[in-house]
């Protein structure tokens, strides 16, 4: 399906529901160097000056082990720098950086945060090639009724035999590809309901969205920040043709 931006009516949220916003990049660096992680903390603890690092244990399996035998580097963050507030971070690994944004505000200033991180890590590191591009909004949607039909706030619908209705939890996740720009765009949605916290009454739906790009892209910022553009756009083309009007009166939502 191609998409453009006639698919797209801007809203703005009084009660966003974003909760957390992530930029993921995978590089093929097969010559990934153990101190990477130490020399990124240096470029960013000015900014991100709270360290932590995460271990991860992988194991060979084989008829035949060999004592010598060390398991590949295991493709997932090995440190993570937070700004003093802790609500932001940044993730660096073999062959994969991340950008997380508790407290997103706006694309603007997410960005400065991808490309800071994509300058820290290319002087570090020597990635020959670039895997994944992908940008995730994670949303959390509180409907402050105990009997609620998802098809009333969503453009979902589905239906439960009469053994299964009224679950205790509901789950599901479906993906799409689009055209958009000229680019091909992967779409991945999980839709889940989440456990209610101290104070709240209803129910609470996560919708989490999942854009990203597999196409072969130059190793370069600019073109990364521009490809992670694209799946913003069409990360925001997709969120809103999920929602029904009464939802967006919930969210305090009015057209820009």
């Amino acid at each position: 399906m191609k998409l453009t931006n006639e698919h797209y009516t801007r809203y703005q949220y009084e009660n966003a529901p974003l909760k957390e916003v992530i930029f993921e990049a995978k590089f093929f660096d097969e010559s990934y160097d153990l101190t990477l992680p130490g020399s990124f903390f240096q470029k960013v603890s000015a900014q991100f000056p709270n360290k932590k690092i995460i271990q991860h244990h992988t194991f060979i399996l084989s008829n035949q082990p060999s004592p010598q035998e060390k398991p590949p580097p295991f493709q997932a963050p090995e440190i993570q720098a937070w700004n003093e507030q802790k609500n932001k971070c940044l993730q660096v690994g073999p062959g994969i950086i991340a950008a997380n944004d508790k407290a997103y505000r706006n694309w603007e200033n997410f960005s400065k945060n991808i490309k800071f991180l994509l300058d820290s890590y290319l002087e570090c590191g020597s990635p020959t090639f670039l895997q994944r591009i992908g940008y995730r909004c994670i949303n959390r949607i509180l409907i402050p009724d105990s009997n609620v039909s998802v098809s009333d706030y969503f453009k979902l619908s589905f239906g439960l035999p009469n053994e299964l209705l009224s679950p205790t939890e509901l789950c599901f996740s479906f993906s799409k590809e689009f055209t958009y720009k000229e680019v091909n765009i992967g779409i991945i949605i999980r839709f889940a309901t989440d456990p209610l916290v101290d104070n709240e009454s209803g129910v609470a739906f996560i919708l989490d969205i999942d854009s990203f790009i597999t196409e072969d892209i130059d190793i370069k910022r600019d073109k990364i920040l521009l490809a992670t553009s694209i799946c913003h756009d069409v990360e925001k083309i997709v969120f809103e043709s999920l929602l029904k009007d009464k939802l967006r009166k919930l969210l305090g939502g009015r057209l820009i």
